[in-house]
């Protein structure tokens, strides 16, 4: 079953300082399922990241890796959700140097 565009758009908001839904909702309609795909990688990491959280539990768990590789997860989570590797994005357009994209 897909996921509905407020499906995507729903987690944790308090997690990202910066999150602006209006913006988000701008990119779901100029970038469509670019931005889409994008939403779906980020809920994956942010999956990943509770796991991490449930591992650390374990004694025999290293627990400063594990908190390093969430936080680092759900770091690119955020910067997915926030659009930045979309054209205009801040971490696309620090990548190519403000160039549109080439066509074909």
């Amino acid at each position: 079953m897909a996921l509905s565009d407020k499906d995507l758009l729903t987690f944790d908001e308090k997690r990202l300082p910066r999150w602006d839904r209006a913006k988000a909702k701008r990119d779901l309609e100029r970038h469509g399922n670019a931005f889409r795909y994008q939403l779906v990688v980020a809920r994956q990491l942010e999956q990943w990241a509770e796991g991490d959280a449930v591992a650390a539990r374990s004694p025999t768990s290293d627990k400063t890796w594990l908190a390093g590789h969430a936080a680092a997860l759900r770091d690119v989570a955020a910067r997915l959700r926030q659009g930045a590797y979309l054209p205009g994005g801040t971490l696309y357009d620090d990548t190519i140097g403000n160039k549109p994209p080439s066509p074909g």
